[in-house]
């Protein structure tokens, strides 16, 4: 009993302080886009792992790569 009570603490440490995606830098390349879309307050456009769009009213520019959970296509 005492062995299954000392597993469960450590599979739970285990899982509360694996490391966080936040802490993640990605240094993708964003030069050779691939695809472009726009509509009519932003631009989106596609490179080979991320995806980015501007917001033409706030400049705001986000992106979204393989650490944010984009799938590389297979």
């Amino acid at each position: 009993m005492n062995k299954k009570v000392i597993l469960i603490a450590l599979l739970f440490c285990g899982t509360t302080f694996s490391q966080n995606n936040l802490l993640w830098q990605g240094y993708f390349s964003y030069f050779q886009i691939t695809g472009l879309a726009e509509t009519s307050n932003s631009v989106i456009a596609s490179s080979e792992n991320a995806i980015f769009t501007k917001n033409l009213t706030s400049n705001e520019l986000k992106t979204i790569n393989s650490i944010d959970g984009l799938k590389a296509e297979s």
